[in-house]
């Protein structure tokens, strides 16, 4: 079975909307409207600094993230993650230390 992921480097910067069927990895600098995985996971790395809104099925933030955040099963906020935006998901877990500045809309089930 292969592991089929999208991964933005952190020796690279993106500009404009990203749309992928696969998993992906941000460990670089993206600004853009929008980031769709189309019901796959993404997963924000601590050193990143993403400005845009999430869209996913499980969306993980270890970084810098400036926009509001839509998952379909979970979001995960780590300790290390500052998000300025709203969090929408059934599940959403908040671990000690993250930070957040916006709305947390639980969704679904």
């Amino acid at each position: 079975m292969h592991d089929h992921r999208t991964v933005i480097s952190h020796s690279m910067a993106v500009s404009g909307d990203i749309t992928v069927g696969t998993h992906l990895i941000v460990e670089g600098a993206v600004t853009a409207a929008k980031i769709d995985t189309q019901n796959h996971t993404v997963i924000i790395g601590q050193y990143s600094a993403v400005q845009a809104d999430v869209h996913g099925s499980q969306v993980l933030v270890l970084g810098q993230l400036n926009g509001n955040v839509f998952a379909t099963e979970k979001i995960d906020i780590r300790a290390t993650a500052v998000v300025n935006g709203d969090l929408h998901a059934p599940l959403i877990k908040l671990e000690e230390k993250s930070r957040l500045n916006g709305r947390l809309n639980y969704t679904g089930g």
